[in-house]
């Protein structure tokens, strides 16, 4: 083979290695279902640990060695629309300043910011909250970590919104 057909054939050969190559099983990250509620995020445990306030429908995790939490729950509207269960969220704490708003006709993302109440930190919070095709179910996630941490957290978001999935029941 000539010299500059097998530099092209070993160049290609890596670059279809290098962007073929699966993420690794092993990566920290679990899939997490609720079955009562009907929904799976992915989410990594393995720098978070559940905390005692989990149930059936909502589960918290904190973060081992660090500050930030997720909170994934789910279950029935109750017939409270998707317009009026954000507002609700909204207005839920005071303590809290809406920065973002986004959705469509099934799902909304709340973000901004709010000052934790143990020590004083000013923490970012990011809420999605998805409904089910027929209205009668919800699913949602939360995360909230501090403000000066912003470039690491906002990765682990955009990869718990990407498998974060609506209620199946």
């Amino acid at each position: 083979m000539q010299p500059i057909r097998k530099l092209i054939v070993a160049g290609i050969s890596a670059l279809v290695l290098a962007t073929a190559a699966p993420a690794s099983a092993n990566d920290g990250w679990t899939v997490y279902s609720d079955p009562s509620a009907g929904f799976q995020a992915e989410l990594p445990l393995s720098r978070f640990s559940a905390g005692p306030d989990s149930a059936p429908g909502m589960a918290t995790f904190s973060e081992i060695d660090g500050p930030a939490r997720i909170s994934v729950y789910g279950g029935p509207t109750g017939g409270t629309s998707l317009n009026q269960f954000i507002q609700g969220l909204s207005a839920a704490d005071a303590t809290r300043t809406v920065t973002y708003t986004a959705g469509g006709g099934s799902w909304a993302v709340l973000s901004g910011t709010f000052e934790d109440s143990t020590t004083g930190d000013e923490l970012i919070y990011y809420t999605k909250v998805l409904y089910a095709a027929d209205g009668a179910s919800f699913s949602g996630f939360e995360m909230s970590y501090p403000v000066a941490g912003r470039d690491r957290y906002d990765p682990i978001v955009t990869r718990i919104e990407r498998g974060f999935t609506r209620p199946r029941i």
